[in-house]
């Protein structure tokens, strides 16, 4: 038998982010029990630490697409700054202090 932690809702129904058949095609307890035996490597601590550390999503980048597109903001690691100007306005070179 499979346990599933986590697989029901608040409302005692089931969740709609398990799909428990889809689940059980791709693993059986025997080979679920392997994998979490086997643990992590030092990679995938690193992995793991960092997009906690960072709050990001941990997935491949057509995985983070989804998810951004599903909740409608953006997930991905933006370049850090300010907005660069793309069109300057001429006007404000022209001004000059007079004193």
């Amino acid at each position: 038998m499979v346990e599933c932690h986590g697989a029901f809702g608040s409302d005692g129904g089931q969740s709609e982010s398990l799909d428990i058949e889809r689940w059980q095609d791709h693993w059986s307890a025997s080979s679920w029990r392997a994998y979490l035996a086997a643990g992590e490597t030092q990679s995938e601590l690193a992995a793991i630490r960092h997009c906690t550390y960072t709050g990001r999503p941990l997935g491949t980048e057509e995985f983070v697409k989804q998810m951004e597109k599903s909740t409608r903001r953006r997930l991905a690691a933006q370049n850090g700054g300010r907005t660069a100007i793309r069109n300057k306005d001429s006007r404000q070179s022209e001004f000059t202090f007079v004193g």
